[in-house]
C-alpha cells in the first residue's frame, strides 16, 4: 500500500486483532484515523450475542439465541 497511511497500516498489522477467553471474544482497539477496518465473525446460530462499537456500524444476521 502506498500513500500517507503506510505507518498506520503497519501498526494495524502488528496488533493482535482479537483475544478469546472461553466463549468470549474481544476485538482489539486500534487508534488509527481515516482507515476503515471490517471484521466478520461467524458463530453458531444459537449464540447469545452482546456487541458494542465505539464508532461505525454493526450488522447481525441469522442468530437464534436470546439477546443479552
Amino acid at each position: 500500500m502506498t500513500g500517507s497511511h503506510d505507518r498506520e497500516v503497519h501498526e494495524l498489522q502488528e496488533i493482535r486483532q482479537y483475544n478469546q477467553n472461553a466463549n468470549n471474544i474481544r476485538i482489539a482497539y486500534a487508534d488509527v484515523r481515516d482507515i476503515s477496518v471490517d471484521y466478520e465473525i461467524t458463530v453458531p446460530a444459537e449464540t447469545t450475542l452482546r456487541s458494542r462499537t465505539g464508532s461505525g456500524n454493526q450488522t447481525v444476521q441469522g442468530l437464534k439465541g436470546k439477546p443479552d
